[in-house]
């Protein structure tokens, strides 16, 4: 870090009277500065910006809907499930009797 630092402060100075970086900021066109209907200009932006908030604000209470929805019907099919009668599972004993070996 001081190495960056110490090579700025020599050639900071340099860069800044050198003829060519003067000559380009010279020579440069200045900008035209208008309030008119420029494509790009904040108010040309607006109508994208309100298409998206009420895209992502419609997408947001889709998901909220559905995931409510959803989680009302696995609570009641998961009841379901836990009601329904159990059948007996009889274990097979290890390793299998009778035999054709």
């Amino acid at each position: 870090m001081y190495l960056c630092r110490t090579a700025w402060q020599k050639l900071a100075p340099v860069a800044r009277n050198s003829g060519a970086a003067a000559a380009l900021l010279r020579d440069a066109p200045a900008r035209q500065m208008s309030s008119g209907s420029v494509t790009g200009s904040s108010g040309s932006s607006l109508p994208y910006t309100l298409f998206v908030c009420a895209a992502v604000a419609g997408g947001g209470i889709y998901v909220y809907s559905t995931l409510t929805r959803d989680q009302a019907r696995f609570q009641d099919r998961h009841e379901y499930i836990n009601s329904r009668p159990k059948p007996e599972i009889a274990t097979k004993p290890w390793p299998p009797q009778g035999g054709s070996e």
